[in-house]
Protein backbone atom coordinates (compact mmCIF):
# COMPACT_ATOMS: atom_id res chain seq x y z
CA UNK A 1 0.00 0.00 0.00
CA UNK A 2 1.81 3.41 -1.16
CA UNK A 3 1.69 6.30 1.52
CA UNK A 4 0.12 9.67 0.50
CA UNK A 5 3.17 11.86 0.54
CA UNK A 6 3.51 13.86 3.52
CA UNK A 7 3.55 17.76 3.83
CA UNK A 8 6.98 19.61 3.45
CA UNK A 9 7.99 21.18 6.12
CA UNK A 10 8.26 24.44 4.26
CA UNK A 11 4.50 24.73 4.00
CA UNK A 12 3.43 26.04 7.03
CA UNK A 13 6.51 29.11 6.79
CA UNK A 14 4.92 29.52 3.46
CA UNK A 15 1.75 29.78 4.36
CA UNK A 16 2.59 32.13 7.10
CA UNK A 17 4.56 34.53 4.92
CA UNK A 18 1.26 34.81 2.58
CA UNK A 19 -0.89 35.75 5.18
CA UNK A 20 1.67 38.20 6.19
CA UNK A 21 1.44 39.57 2.82
CA UNK A 22 -2.18 39.50 2.27
CA UNK A 23 -2.46 41.07 5.50
CA UNK A 24 -0.10 44.10 4.66
CA UNK A 25 -1.70 44.49 0.94
CA UNK A 26 -5.22 45.29 2.80
CA UNK A 27 -3.68 47.46 5.06
CA UNK A 28 -2.03 49.54 2.88
CA UNK A 29 -5.36 49.50 0.37
CA UNK A 30 -7.57 50.60 3.58
CA UNK A 31 -4.89 53.45 4.31
CA UNK A 32 -4.77 54.92 0.70
CA UNK A 33 -8.69 55.01 0.90
CA UNK A 34 -8.47 56.42 4.08
CA UNK A 35 -6.04 59.10 3.99
CA UNK A 36 -4.99 59.36 0.17
CA UNK A 37 -1.92 58.77 -1.71
CA UNK A 38 0.37 61.64 -0.14
CA UNK A 39 -0.46 60.53 3.19
CA UNK A 40 0.20 57.47 3.08
CA UNK A 41 3.34 58.06 1.00
CA UNK A 42 4.62 60.26 3.83
CA UNK A 43 3.44 57.82 6.08
CA UNK A 44 6.08 55.18 4.55
CA UNK A 45 8.68 57.01 4.39
CA UNK A 46 8.64 57.83 7.70
CA UNK A 47 7.75 54.11 9.18
CA UNK A 48 9.87 52.39 6.73
CA UNK A 49 12.87 51.96 8.28
CA UNK A 50 11.08 50.96 11.11
CA UNK A 51 8.89 48.32 9.20
CA UNK A 52 12.07 46.91 7.50
CA UNK A 53 13.98 46.30 10.82
CA UNK A 54 10.86 44.29 12.35
CA UNK A 55 10.41 42.50 9.04
CA UNK A 56 13.90 41.75 9.40
CA UNK A 57 13.97 40.64 12.37
CA UNK A 58 10.63 38.37 12.10
CA UNK A 59 12.38 37.03 9.31
CA UNK A 60 15.59 36.09 11.38
CA UNK A 61 13.81 34.40 13.96
CA UNK A 62 11.93 32.12 11.62
CA UNK A 63 15.23 31.41 9.65
CA UNK A 64 16.84 30.59 13.03
CA UNK A 65 13.82 28.37 14.54
CA UNK A 66 13.65 26.35 10.81
CA UNK A 67 17.24 25.55 11.04
CA UNK A 68 17.53 24.61 14.38
CA UNK A 69 14.64 22.22 13.52
CA UNK A 70 16.46 21.32 10.96
CA UNK A 71 19.30 20.24 12.60
CA UNK A 72 17.77 18.20 14.90
CA UNK A 73 15.51 16.10 12.91
CA UNK A 74 18.82 15.19 11.12
CA UNK A 75 21.05 14.54 14.29
CA UNK A 76 17.22 12.64 15.13
CA UNK A 77 17.60 10.46 12.00
CA UNK A 78 21.08 9.83 12.22
CA UNK A 79 21.13 7.97 15.36
CA UNK A 80 18.19 6.06 14.51
CA UNK A 81 20.13 5.20 11.48
CA UNK A 82 23.18 4.02 13.68
CA UNK A 83 20.88 2.29 15.95
CA UNK A 84 19.46 0.57 13.24
CA UNK A 85 22.75 -0.99 12.03
CA UNK A 86 23.81 -1.65 15.17
CA UNK A 87 20.74 -4.02 15.82
CA UNK A 88 21.10 -5.64 12.33
CA UNK A 89 24.94 -6.63 13.57
CA UNK A 90 23.12 -8.24 16.23
CA UNK A 91 20.82 -9.90 14.40
CA UNK A 92 22.96 -10.78 12.26
CA UNK A 93 25.22 -12.90 14.94
CA UNK A 94 21.84 -14.57 16.43
CA UNK A 95 20.61 -15.28 12.66
CA UNK A 96 23.99 -17.31 12.26
CA UNK A 97 24.16 -18.94 15.05
CA UNK A 98 20.88 -19.87 14.58
CA UNK A 99 21.21 -21.73 11.29
CA UNK A 100 24.34 -23.80 12.86
CA UNK A 101 22.16 -24.96 15.53
CA UNK A 102 19.49 -25.96 12.87
CA UNK A 103 22.26 -27.87 10.68
CA UNK A 104 23.33 -29.55 14.09
CA UNK A 105 20.49 -30.68 14.65
CA UNK A 106 19.40 -32.03 11.21
CA UNK A 107 22.80 -33.96 10.95
CA UNK A 108 21.40 -35.77 14.23
CA UNK A 109 17.56 -36.06 12.91
CA UNK A 110 19.43 -37.26 9.33
CA UNK A 111 21.72 -40.26 11.15
CA UNK A 112 19.47 -41.63 12.90
CA UNK A 113 16.92 -41.62 9.94
CA UNK A 114 19.40 -43.46 7.57
CA UNK A 115 21.83 -45.27 9.97
CA UNK A 116 24.25 -45.15 7.75
CA UNK A 117 28.09 -44.63 8.77
CA UNK A 118 28.83 -41.61 6.69
CA UNK A 119 25.55 -39.50 8.33
CA UNK A 120 26.66 -40.07 11.98
CA UNK A 121 30.33 -39.31 11.06
CA UNK A 122 28.87 -35.29 10.08
CA UNK A 123 27.68 -34.45 13.12
CA UNK A 124 30.17 -32.59 15.13
CA UNK A 125 30.23 -32.75 18.93
CA UNK A 126 32.88 -29.86 18.56
CA UNK A 127 30.27 -27.55 16.60
CA UNK A 128 27.77 -28.12 19.20
CA UNK A 129 29.86 -27.07 22.59
CA UNK A 130 30.87 -24.22 20.19
CA UNK A 131 27.44 -23.39 19.49
CA UNK A 132 26.69 -23.68 22.70
CA UNK A 133 29.18 -21.30 23.97
CA UNK A 134 28.50 -18.66 21.81
CA UNK A 135 24.76 -18.22 22.06
CA UNK A 136 25.65 -18.17 25.79
CA UNK A 137 27.66 -15.66 25.71
CA UNK A 138 26.01 -13.30 23.65
CA UNK A 139 24.42 -10.54 26.12
CA UNK A 140 21.02 -11.75 25.64
CA UNK A 141 19.22 -8.17 26.95
CA UNK A 142 20.90 -6.18 23.90
CA UNK A 143 19.45 -8.27 21.72
CA UNK A 144 16.51 -6.16 19.69
CA UNK A 145 13.33 -8.72 20.35
CA UNK A 146 12.37 -10.56 23.61
CA UNK A 147 10.91 -13.32 21.71
CA UNK A 148 14.45 -14.12 20.04
CA UNK A 149 16.27 -13.45 23.33
CA UNK A 150 14.59 -16.46 24.58
CA UNK A 151 15.36 -18.46 21.78
CA UNK A 152 18.62 -17.91 22.16
CA UNK A 153 18.54 -18.90 25.99
CA UNK A 154 16.36 -21.67 24.81
CA UNK A 155 18.97 -23.25 22.30
CA UNK A 156 21.88 -22.69 23.98
CA UNK A 157 21.05 -24.64 27.47
CA UNK A 158 19.25 -27.35 24.26
CA UNK A 159 22.45 -27.50 22.80
CA UNK A 160 24.27 -28.73 25.91
CA UNK A 161 22.06 -31.22 26.51
CA UNK A 162 22.83 -32.07 22.89
CA UNK A 163 26.10 -32.79 23.22
CA UNK A 164 26.19 -34.41 26.72
CA UNK A 165 23.04 -36.38 25.46
CA UNK A 166 25.48 -37.82 21.89
CA UNK A 167 28.57 -38.04 24.03
CA UNK A 168 26.44 -40.96 26.12
CA UNK A 169 25.28 -42.35 23.20
CA UNK A 170 28.57 -43.28 22.27
CA UNK A 171 29.41 -45.18 25.04
CA UNK A 172 26.30 -46.95 25.28
CA UNK A 173 27.65 -48.55 22.10
CA UNK A 174 30.45 -50.68 24.27
CA UNK A 175 28.90 -49.95 27.81
CA UNK A 176 25.04 -50.92 27.27
CA UNK A 177 23.74 -51.83 23.86
CA UNK A 178 20.52 -52.98 24.69
CA UNK A 179 19.57 -49.31 26.19
CA UNK A 180 20.64 -47.09 23.06
CA UNK A 181 17.08 -47.48 20.98
CA UNK A 182 15.76 -45.69 23.99
CA UNK A 183 18.85 -43.17 24.53
CA UNK A 184 18.52 -42.27 20.20
CA UNK A 185 14.55 -41.81 20.87
CA UNK A 186 15.25 -38.80 23.19
CA UNK A 187 18.10 -37.19 21.93
CA UNK A 188 16.37 -37.53 18.38
CA UNK A 189 13.28 -35.77 19.95
CA UNK A 190 15.66 -33.20 21.48
CA UNK A 191 17.23 -32.72 18.20
CA UNK A 192 14.01 -32.05 16.14
CA UNK A 193 12.22 -29.28 18.88
CA UNK A 194 16.05 -27.86 18.11
CA UNK A 195 15.21 -28.42 14.76
CA UNK A 196 12.22 -26.34 15.31
CA UNK A 197 12.88 -23.49 17.61
CA UNK A 198 16.04 -22.57 15.61
CA UNK A 199 14.37 -22.33 12.22
CA UNK A 200 11.64 -20.21 13.64
CA UNK A 201 14.07 -17.71 15.26
CA UNK A 202 16.20 -17.82 12.41
CA UNK A 203 13.31 -16.73 10.23
CA UNK A 204 12.53 -14.09 12.78
CA UNK A 205 15.81 -12.56 12.48
CA UNK A 206 15.34 -11.97 9.13
CA UNK A 207 12.04 -10.59 9.30
CA UNK A 208 13.84 -7.75 12.11
CA UNK A 209 16.79 -7.07 9.95
CA UNK A 210 14.83 -6.55 6.48
CA UNK A 211 12.45 -4.42 8.62
CA UNK A 212 15.46 -2.42 9.93
CA UNK A 213 17.16 -2.44 6.22
CA UNK A 214 14.24 -0.03 4.76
Amino acid sequence: MQQEPQPTSSEPIESAIGAVVILLLFTSLGLIAAGGWPWFKGMLESAAPAWIQAIGSIAAIVAAAEIGRRQARAASDLEAKKQAAAEIQKLKIVMALMARAHGLSNDICKAFSTAQFDDFDQVSPELMVDTHLALQALPVFEIPDGLLALDVLTIGRALGVMHENWQRLRELCTTDPASLPEEMAKLDTLAHEIGEISLAALNECKKEIASRAT
